[in-house]
Formats: structure tokens, sequence, C-alpha cells
């Protein structure tokens, strides 16, 4: 399960860093919803967001604040799984 939590955040890392890039709005979005970033992370953790399809950058902006929700909560399971560990 743990490593499953780290693949996870070591991909959200990618995500969030994209995200917050200079690249235009279609090219983050492009880049996010892709087979490496939201579909990867779908395959290890479901995520459930509201979608506003409105615009790219407000379907980026949702989809990483439900991100860092998420992350933030895997994020206690894999430390207090490492503070049990020996």
């Amino acid at each position: 399960m743990l490593d499953k939590i780290k693949r996870y955040l070591a991909i959200a890392d990618q995500v969030f860093q994209i995200a917050a890039s200079d690249a235009a709005a279609e090219t983050k979005y492009e880049l996010i919803f892709s087979e490496e970033g939201s579909l990867a992370l779908g395959r290890i953790f479901q995520l459930d967001y509201y979608d506003p399809d409105t615009s790219y950058e407000e379907d980026i902006q949702a989809y990483v604040a439900a991100l860092h929700a998420k992350c933030a909560e895997l994020r206690k399971i894999d430390t207090a799984e490492e503070v049990r560990s020996p």
C-alpha cells in the first residue's frame, strides 16, 4: 500500500509542477489530463472532484485543488506508517 501512496505522490508532484509552470493553459491541460498525469493517478487511487468545464485554467485549478487535498490525506497515512516502522 505504501508503494502505491509513494507512486501517487510522485506523480502528483509532477502535476503540481506543471500546474505552477508558466506554460499556456492549454499546454498544461494537455499534460495534466494525460496518460502520464491524471489517468496514471486514477489507476492508483480514485480522485473525485467537481469539473467546472468552463476553461482550461478553471479545470486545472479544480483538479489541482482536489489533488492537493487527496495528497494531504495520503501523506498522513505515509507519515504515520513511517513513524511505526523500526
